[in-house]
């Protein structure tokens, strides 16, 4: 399970449907675990009777976990991360690469990283050999 951290709503006023703006953290966390809100049947929510009142001041009628609720709208993730910068220390011998929202690190292929020595211009290519990180000049491929 997950609990929320934060959030918005968009409009004031007395509504029957909610629409909760989650925050980048909850999204995050969500994402990352991926054990919760992978489709339709993985997706359950309960409540406390704090979350809102009505106008007459009435708390939500709580849900208990055991009773949690199906989503009954699920739209799946499909925005693929990107690279959003990096950073390369060449004393600790490493790189960070950090991307726009959450990544499985068991799913990494540094063959699939290319070095330049410019914006455009003759790669250097990151290779994995022996199980270590190398870097292979350009002269050493063909």
């Amino acid at each position: 399970h997950y609990t929320l951290t934060g959030g918005s709503t968009p409009t004031t006023g007395s509504q029957l449907d909610v629409q909760l703006n989650l925050t980048m953290a909850d999204l995050d966390a969500i994402k990352y675990g991926r054990q919760i809100a992978l489709s339709v049947d993985t997706t359950f929510a309960y409540v406390a009777s704090g979350l809102l009142q009505n106008s007459q001041g009435q708390s939500v009628t709580a849900v208990a976990s055991s009773s949690a609720k199906q989503v009954s709208t699920y739209t799946a993730d499909a925005v693929a991360p990107t690279l959003l910068e990096y950073g390369i220390d060449l004393n600790s011998n490493t790189m960070t690469l950090t991307f726009s929202e959450p990544v499985n690190l068991t799913t990494l292929d540094t063959t699939a990283l290319t070095l330049y020595n410019a914006a455009s211009g003759a790669p250097t290519h990151l290779t994995r050999t022996g199980g270590h990180n190398s870097l292979v000049p350009p002269s050493a491929y063909t």
